[in-house]
Protein backbone atom coordinates (compact mmCIF):
# COMPACT_ATOMS: atom_id res chain seq x y z
CA UNK A 1 0.00 0.00 0.00
CA UNK A 2 1.30 3.44 -0.87
CA UNK A 3 -0.08 6.92 -0.28
CA UNK A 4 -0.42 9.79 -2.69
CA UNK A 5 -0.58 13.35 -1.42
CA UNK A 6 -2.19 16.10 -3.49
CA UNK A 7 -3.16 19.71 -3.11
CA UNK A 8 -6.75 18.95 -2.12
CA UNK A 9 -6.59 15.65 -0.23
CA UNK A 10 -4.90 12.33 0.49
CA UNK A 11 -5.42 8.94 -1.13
CA UNK A 12 -3.94 5.47 -0.62
CA UNK A 13 -4.05 2.69 -3.18
CA UNK A 14 -4.15 -0.90 -1.88
CA UNK A 15 -2.14 -3.26 -4.06
CA UNK A 16 -1.21 -6.91 -4.02
CA UNK A 17 1.35 -8.97 -5.90
CA UNK A 18 -0.18 -11.07 -8.65
CA UNK A 19 2.14 -13.98 -9.48
CA UNK A 20 -0.42 -16.22 -11.14
CA UNK A 21 0.32 -17.59 -14.55
CA UNK A 22 3.45 -17.28 -16.56
CA UNK A 23 5.61 -14.19 -16.58
CA UNK A 24 6.91 -11.86 -13.93
CA UNK A 25 4.71 -10.97 -10.96
CA UNK A 26 3.11 -7.52 -11.01
CA UNK A 27 1.22 -5.21 -8.67
CA UNK A 28 -2.56 -5.27 -8.93
CA UNK A 29 -4.70 -2.48 -7.42
CA UNK A 30 -7.56 -3.93 -5.38
CA UNK A 31 -8.79 -0.93 -3.40
CA UNK A 32 -8.67 2.76 -2.60
CA UNK A 33 -8.48 4.39 0.83
CA UNK A 34 -9.43 8.03 1.18
CA UNK A 35 -9.08 10.46 4.06
CA UNK A 36 -12.79 9.93 4.76
CA UNK A 37 -12.13 6.24 5.46
CA UNK A 38 -9.36 7.15 7.89
CA UNK A 39 -11.61 9.61 9.76
CA UNK A 40 -14.42 7.04 9.93
CA UNK A 41 -12.05 4.55 11.58
CA UNK A 42 -10.88 7.17 14.04
CA UNK A 43 -14.36 8.26 15.14
CA UNK A 44 -15.83 4.76 14.77
CA UNK A 45 -18.83 6.07 12.84
CA UNK A 46 -20.12 6.14 9.29
CA UNK A 47 -20.08 9.44 7.47
CA UNK A 48 -23.08 9.80 5.17
CA UNK A 49 -23.13 12.49 2.51
CA UNK A 50 -25.22 13.22 -0.57
CA UNK A 51 -23.07 11.04 -2.84
CA UNK A 52 -23.14 7.81 -0.78
CA UNK A 53 -25.02 4.75 -2.03
CA UNK A 54 -26.09 2.57 0.90
CA UNK A 55 -28.20 -0.49 1.79
CA UNK A 56 -31.37 -0.13 3.83
CA UNK A 57 -31.13 -2.17 7.05
CA UNK A 58 -34.86 -2.93 7.03
CA UNK A 59 -35.60 -3.99 3.47
CA UNK A 60 -32.01 -5.12 2.82
CA UNK A 61 -32.24 -3.50 -0.55
CA UNK A 62 -29.68 -1.18 -2.00
CA UNK A 63 -31.00 2.22 -2.87
CA UNK A 64 -29.54 5.32 -4.43
CA UNK A 65 -29.19 8.42 -2.36
CA UNK A 66 -31.00 11.51 -3.61
CA UNK A 67 -28.59 13.69 -5.52
CA UNK A 68 -30.23 17.06 -5.74
CA UNK A 69 -27.33 19.05 -7.03
CA UNK A 70 -28.04 22.25 -8.89
CA UNK A 71 -25.81 22.59 -11.94
CA UNK A 72 -27.96 25.17 -13.72
CA UNK A 73 -25.49 27.93 -12.89
CA UNK A 74 -23.01 26.31 -15.28
CA UNK A 75 -25.57 26.16 -18.10
CA UNK A 76 -26.53 29.82 -18.12
CA UNK A 77 -26.32 31.54 -21.47
CA UNK A 78 -23.68 34.21 -21.70
CA UNK A 79 -24.41 35.86 -25.01
CA UNK A 80 -22.62 39.12 -24.32
CA UNK A 81 -19.01 38.24 -23.57
CA UNK A 82 -18.07 41.91 -23.16
CA UNK A 83 -19.82 42.11 -19.78
CA UNK A 84 -17.77 41.77 -16.64
CA UNK A 85 -18.61 38.53 -14.80
CA UNK A 86 -18.08 37.38 -11.23
CA UNK A 87 -18.20 33.90 -9.75
CA UNK A 88 -21.51 32.40 -8.54
CA UNK A 89 -20.12 32.20 -5.00
CA UNK A 90 -19.31 35.93 -4.98
CA UNK A 91 -22.74 36.70 -6.43
CA UNK A 92 -24.39 34.70 -3.65
CA UNK A 93 -22.29 36.48 -1.01
CA UNK A 94 -23.26 39.88 -2.44
CA UNK A 95 -26.92 38.84 -2.49
CA UNK A 96 -26.83 37.73 1.16
CA UNK A 97 -25.04 40.90 2.25
CA UNK A 98 -27.37 43.28 0.40
CA UNK A 99 -30.57 41.58 1.56
CA UNK A 100 -29.52 41.43 5.22
CA UNK A 101 -27.31 44.48 5.81
CA UNK A 102 -28.11 47.27 3.33
CA UNK A 103 -31.51 48.74 4.22
CA UNK A 104 -32.70 49.75 0.69
CA UNK A 105 -32.34 46.11 -0.41
CA UNK A 106 -34.24 44.47 2.46
CA UNK A 107 -36.85 41.89 1.41
CA UNK A 108 -39.70 44.22 2.37
CA UNK A 109 -38.53 46.65 -0.35
CA UNK A 110 -36.87 44.36 -2.93
CA UNK A 111 -38.02 40.75 -3.13
CA UNK A 112 -35.54 37.89 -3.28
CA UNK A 113 -36.32 36.95 -6.88
CA UNK A 114 -36.06 40.54 -8.10
CA UNK A 115 -32.78 41.07 -6.24
CA UNK A 116 -31.32 37.97 -7.90
CA UNK A 117 -32.37 39.32 -11.28
CA UNK A 118 -30.91 42.69 -10.37
CA UNK A 119 -27.50 41.14 -9.71
CA UNK A 120 -27.58 39.50 -13.17
CA UNK A 121 -27.69 42.88 -14.91
CA UNK A 122 -24.66 44.65 -16.33
CA UNK A 123 -23.62 46.25 -13.03
CA UNK A 124 -20.14 44.76 -12.45
CA UNK A 125 -17.19 47.12 -12.97
CA UNK A 126 -13.47 46.48 -12.83
CA UNK A 127 -10.62 48.92 -12.19
CA UNK A 128 -7.17 47.60 -13.03
CA UNK A 129 -4.15 48.10 -10.83
CA UNK A 130 -2.44 51.40 -11.51
CA UNK A 131 0.75 52.73 -9.96
CA UNK A 132 -0.43 56.32 -10.43
CA UNK A 133 -3.80 55.75 -8.80
CA UNK A 134 -3.63 58.97 -6.78
CA UNK A 135 -3.60 61.13 -9.92
CA UNK A 136 -5.39 58.91 -12.44
CA UNK A 137 -9.04 60.03 -12.86
CA UNK A 138 -10.07 56.55 -14.02
CA UNK A 139 -9.47 55.27 -10.46
CA UNK A 140 -12.06 57.63 -8.95
CA UNK A 141 -15.39 56.00 -8.07
CA UNK A 142 -16.88 58.98 -6.20
CA UNK A 143 -15.67 62.57 -6.50
CA UNK A 144 -16.29 65.01 -3.68
CA UNK A 145 -18.85 67.70 -4.53
CA UNK A 146 -20.11 65.90 -7.62
CA UNK A 147 -23.74 64.87 -8.04
CA UNK A 148 -24.24 61.10 -8.44
CA UNK A 149 -27.25 58.81 -8.80
CA UNK A 150 -25.76 55.38 -8.12
CA UNK A 151 -24.90 53.01 -5.28
CA UNK A 152 -21.56 51.17 -5.07
CA UNK A 153 -20.48 48.12 -3.10
CA UNK A 154 -16.87 46.90 -3.22
CA UNK A 155 -16.48 43.17 -3.89
CA UNK A 156 -12.72 42.79 -4.32
CA UNK A 157 -9.77 45.07 -3.66
CA UNK A 158 -9.32 48.15 -1.50
CA UNK A 159 -10.29 51.80 -1.85
CA UNK A 160 -9.13 55.01 -0.19
CA UNK A 161 -11.85 57.31 1.16
CA UNK A 162 -11.20 61.03 1.73
CA UNK A 163 -13.89 62.67 3.87
CA UNK A 164 -14.78 66.29 4.61
CA UNK A 165 -12.87 69.54 4.49
CA UNK A 166 -10.23 68.10 6.80
CA UNK A 167 -9.46 65.42 4.16
CA UNK A 168 -9.57 62.58 6.66
CA UNK A 169 -8.48 59.37 4.99
CA UNK A 170 -9.21 55.73 5.66
CA UNK A 171 -9.25 52.54 3.63
CA UNK A 172 -12.16 50.27 2.85
CA UNK A 173 -12.11 46.65 1.79
CA UNK A 174 -14.59 44.14 0.39
CA UNK A 175 -18.28 44.67 1.19
CA UNK A 176 -17.81 48.34 1.94
CA UNK A 177 -20.67 50.26 0.35
CA UNK A 178 -21.33 53.90 -0.51
CA UNK A 179 -24.18 56.01 -1.85
CA UNK A 180 -27.30 54.62 -0.20
CA UNK A 181 -28.64 58.20 -0.07
CA UNK A 182 -28.59 58.29 -3.87
CA UNK A 183 -31.16 55.46 -3.92
CA UNK A 184 -33.57 56.54 -1.17
CA UNK A 185 -33.44 60.34 -1.49
CA UNK A 186 -36.65 61.50 -3.22
CA UNK A 187 -38.36 64.66 -4.35
CA UNK A 188 -41.37 65.81 -2.35
CA UNK A 189 -44.29 64.00 -4.01
CA UNK A 190 -47.68 63.51 -2.42
CA UNK A 191 -48.38 59.83 -2.98
CA UNK A 192 -51.96 60.14 -1.67
CA UNK A 193 -52.99 62.25 -4.64
CA UNK A 194 -51.84 59.58 -7.07
CA UNK A 195 -53.65 56.91 -5.03
CA UNK A 196 -56.95 58.83 -5.14
CA UNK A 197 -56.78 59.72 -8.82
CA UNK A 198 -55.94 56.22 -9.96
CA UNK A 199 -58.56 54.28 -8.00
CA UNK A 200 -61.22 54.81 -10.65
CA UNK A 201 -58.88 54.24 -13.58
CA UNK A 202 -57.66 50.75 -12.64
CA UNK A 203 -60.22 48.93 -10.47
CA UNK A 204 -58.57 45.54 -11.07
CA UNK A 205 -55.41 46.53 -9.19
CA UNK A 206 -55.32 47.26 -5.47
CA UNK A 207 -55.45 51.04 -4.82
CA UNK A 208 -52.47 51.02 -2.46
CA UNK A 209 -50.35 49.11 -4.95
CA UNK A 210 -51.42 51.34 -7.82
CA UNK A 211 -50.54 54.43 -5.85
CA UNK A 212 -47.12 53.05 -5.04
CA UNK A 213 -46.47 52.19 -8.67
CA UNK A 214 -47.51 55.63 -9.87
CA UNK A 215 -45.44 57.43 -7.24
CA UNK A 216 -42.41 55.40 -8.28
CA UNK A 217 -43.05 56.33 -11.90
CA UNK A 218 -43.14 60.05 -11.10
CA UNK A 219 -40.10 59.66 -8.88
CA UNK A 220 -38.16 58.13 -11.76
CA UNK A 221 -39.09 61.13 -13.91
CA UNK A 222 -38.12 63.72 -11.26
CA UNK A 223 -34.79 62.28 -10.22
CA UNK A 224 -32.93 63.82 -7.36
CA UNK A 225 -29.17 63.40 -7.36
CA UNK A 226 -27.01 63.02 -4.29
CA UNK A 227 -23.95 65.25 -3.86
CA UNK A 228 -21.13 63.40 -2.14
CA UNK A 229 -18.97 64.97 0.55
CA UNK A 230 -16.25 62.36 0.15
CA UNK A 231 -13.95 60.94 -2.51
CA UNK A 232 -13.58 57.21 -3.13
CA UNK A 233 -10.51 56.18 -5.09
CA UNK A 234 -9.32 52.68 -5.99
CA UNK A 235 -5.84 52.07 -4.59
CA UNK A 236 -5.59 48.43 -5.75
CA UNK A 237 -7.30 46.32 -8.39
CA UNK A 238 -10.99 46.68 -7.57
CA UNK A 239 -14.16 44.85 -8.60
CA UNK A 240 -17.39 46.54 -7.53
CA UNK A 241 -21.12 46.67 -8.20
CA UNK A 242 -22.64 49.91 -9.44
CA UNK A 243 -26.44 50.11 -9.17
CA UNK A 244 -28.04 53.20 -10.67
CA UNK A 245 -31.09 54.85 -9.21
CA UNK A 246 -33.16 54.07 -12.31
CA UNK A 247 -32.35 50.37 -12.00
CA UNK A 248 -33.20 50.39 -8.30
CA UNK A 249 -36.56 52.07 -8.96
CA UNK A 250 -37.28 49.51 -11.67
CA UNK A 251 -36.55 46.74 -9.16
CA UNK A 252 -39.00 48.31 -6.68
CA UNK A 253 -41.64 48.52 -9.39
CA UNK A 254 -41.03 44.87 -10.28
CA UNK A 255 -41.40 43.90 -6.61
CA UNK A 256 -44.72 45.73 -6.34
CA UNK A 257 -45.84 44.11 -9.58
CA UNK A 258 -44.91 40.69 -8.22
CA UNK A 259 -46.81 41.22 -4.97
CA UNK A 260 -49.88 42.68 -6.69
CA UNK A 261 -50.23 39.70 -9.05
CA UNK A 262 -49.89 36.87 -6.56
CA UNK A 263 -53.63 36.27 -6.58
CA UNK A 264 -53.95 36.39 -10.36
CA UNK A 265 -53.66 33.34 -12.58
CA UNK A 266 -50.44 34.06 -14.37
CA UNK A 267 -47.74 31.63 -15.38
CA UNK A 268 -44.24 32.12 -14.09
CA UNK A 269 -42.89 32.44 -17.62
CA UNK A 270 -45.22 35.34 -18.42
CA UNK A 271 -44.21 37.15 -15.24
CA UNK A 272 -40.51 36.55 -15.96
CA UNK A 273 -40.90 38.07 -19.41
CA UNK A 274 -42.61 41.17 -17.99
CA UNK A 275 -39.91 41.68 -15.36
CA UNK A 276 -37.17 41.28 -17.96
CA UNK A 277 -38.86 43.90 -20.16
CA UNK A 278 -39.06 46.25 -17.19
CA UNK A 279 -35.39 45.87 -16.29
CA UNK A 280 -34.15 46.07 -19.88
CA UNK A 281 -36.22 49.17 -20.65
CA UNK A 282 -33.81 51.27 -18.56
CA UNK A 283 -31.57 52.04 -21.52
CA UNK A 284 -34.27 54.18 -23.12
CA UNK A 285 -35.06 55.79 -19.76
CA UNK A 286 -31.41 56.72 -19.19
CA UNK A 287 -31.08 58.01 -22.76
CA UNK A 288 -34.09 60.32 -22.34
CA UNK A 289 -32.88 61.72 -19.01
CA UNK A 290 -29.17 61.77 -19.78
CA UNK A 291 -29.08 65.51 -20.47
CA UNK A 292 -30.75 66.38 -17.16
CA UNK A 293 -27.77 65.50 -14.98
CA UNK A 294 -24.87 65.10 -17.35
CA UNK A 295 -21.66 63.93 -15.66
CA UNK A 296 -18.60 66.06 -15.36
CA UNK A 297 -16.64 66.22 -18.59
CA UNK A 298 -19.37 64.59 -20.67
CA UNK A 299 -20.15 65.94 -24.12
CA UNK A 300 -23.56 67.49 -24.72
CA UNK A 301 -26.10 65.83 -26.97
CA UNK A 302 -25.24 66.35 -30.67
CA UNK A 303 -27.48 68.65 -32.68
CA UNK A 304 -29.52 67.36 -35.57
CA UNK A 305 -28.97 68.53 -39.16
CA UNK A 306 -31.96 70.89 -39.07
CA UNK A 307 -30.82 72.42 -35.78
CA UNK A 308 -27.31 72.99 -37.14
CA UNK A 309 -28.75 74.55 -40.33
CA UNK A 310 -30.99 76.93 -38.38
CA UNK A 311 -28.09 77.89 -36.12
CA UNK A 312 -25.81 78.64 -39.08
CA UNK A 313 -28.51 80.72 -40.81
CA UNK A 314 -29.07 82.72 -37.64
CA UNK A 315 -25.32 83.37 -37.31
CA UNK A 316 -25.09 84.47 -40.96
CA UNK A 317 -28.04 86.87 -40.57
CA UNK A 318 -26.51 88.36 -37.44
CA UNK A 319 -23.12 88.80 -39.10
CA UNK A 320 -24.63 90.44 -42.21
CA UNK A 321 -26.85 92.92 -40.33
CA UNK A 322 -24.42 93.98 -37.61
CA UNK A 323 -21.68 96.50 -38.49
CA UNK A 324 -18.11 95.40 -38.35
CA UNK A 325 -16.31 96.58 -35.27
CA UNK A 326 -12.60 97.35 -35.18
CA UNK A 327 -12.05 94.19 -33.23
CA UNK A 328 -13.54 92.20 -36.10
CA UNK A 329 -11.20 93.80 -38.63
CA UNK A 330 -8.16 93.16 -36.49
CA UNK A 331 -8.73 89.39 -36.29
CA UNK A 332 -6.62 87.70 -38.95
CA UNK A 333 -5.21 84.26 -39.53
CA UNK A 334 -3.15 83.05 -36.61
CA UNK A 335 -0.38 80.54 -36.34
CA UNK A 336 -1.40 77.82 -33.87
CA UNK A 337 1.17 75.05 -33.24
CA UNK A 338 2.91 75.79 -36.53
CA UNK A 339 -0.29 75.53 -38.62
CA UNK A 340 -2.09 78.53 -40.11
CA UNK A 341 -5.69 78.58 -38.94
CA UNK A 342 -8.33 81.20 -39.71
CA UNK A 343 -10.38 82.82 -36.99
CA UNK A 344 -14.09 82.02 -36.56
CA UNK A 345 -15.06 85.57 -37.58
CA UNK A 346 -13.25 85.16 -40.92
CA UNK A 347 -15.20 81.96 -41.51
CA UNK A 348 -18.48 83.83 -40.96
CA UNK A 349 -17.41 86.63 -43.33
CA UNK A 350 -16.46 84.12 -46.04
CA UNK A 351 -19.88 82.48 -45.85
CA UNK A 352 -21.59 85.83 -46.39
Amino acid sequence: MFAKEGNKGHMAFVQRVNNEGEGDPFYETIGLITLEDVIEELIQAEIMDETDVFTDNRTKRRRNAERKQDFTIFAEKRGDTSKMRISPQLTLAAYQFLSTTVEPFHPNLISETILRRLLKQDIVYHIRKNKEWRTDPSCIIYDQGRAVDYFVIILEGRVEVTVGKESLRFEGGPFTYFGTQALVQTVGINAREFTITNRAESPSVAPSTMGSLESLNIDSMLRHTFVTDYTVRACTEVVYLKIKRSLYLAAKRATLMERSRKGEQQTEQQFDEEVDKLLHSLDEDDALSGGRHSPKGAHPCPLTYQQRRKSSQKQNATAASSPRTPSHNQMNAKDINGAVKSSPVDDIQNTT
